[in-house]
């Protein structure tokens, strides 16, 4: 029997070496796998790090150029608004004209034209109205002064822009 134990023996020393082979073996290949993973998620970290960055940098590009354009809107605006208000005072100026220097004013104005002068009612107070009306027929031709600021902003538009912004 002794024969047997000794086969039982080398049996089990052959069972445990092979085990602790195999348990070794998955050891490494375990390290081998989780070093491999955290290469491969360093890698992903990086790439989604770079990402990230060039989408936050396309981004705030994007906000920029969208706040210059912004801008750039608002400061068009001003300038328009700041045209419109001179040809507005212009007109409002004539209308707030003395008596003398309003009916000197117009009779110059409609000196030579052909057709009944209608003088138009104004507001000196408030600066409105103004001008007149020549009618020749059925045609009536418009001489009020926000119809003539109207037309003299069309024409001057341009030289005004380069007067008062260079």
């Amino acid at each position: 029997m002794a024969g047997l134990e000794s086969i039982i023996q080398k049996i089990i020393d052959d069972a445990t070496q092979k085990a602790s082979s195999i348990t070794e073996n998955a050891k490494i290949k375990g390290e081998q796998i989780a070093k491999g993973a955290k290469k491969h998620i360093s890698e992903k970290e990086e790439t989604a790090k770079k990402l990230v960055a060039q989408t936050a940098k396309v981004r705030a590009e994007r906000i920029i150029a969208s706040a210059q354009l912004e801008g750039k809107k608002q400061y068009l605006a001003a300038k328009q608004a700041l045209i419109d208000d001179v040809f507005s005072k212009s007109a409002s100026k004539l209308a707030m004209l003395e008596t003398a220097e309003y009916e000197k004013l117009i009779s110059e104005m409609s000196k030579g034209i052909d057709g009944e002068v209608v003088l138009l009612s104004r507001d000196k107070e408030k600066g409105t109205g103004g001008g007149f009306i020549i009618k020749k027929g059925k045609v009536e031709y418009n001489f009020s002064f926000e119809a003539l600021a109207k037309n003299a902003k069309e024409k001057l538009e341009s030289d005004v822009i380069s007067i008062l912004f260079g």
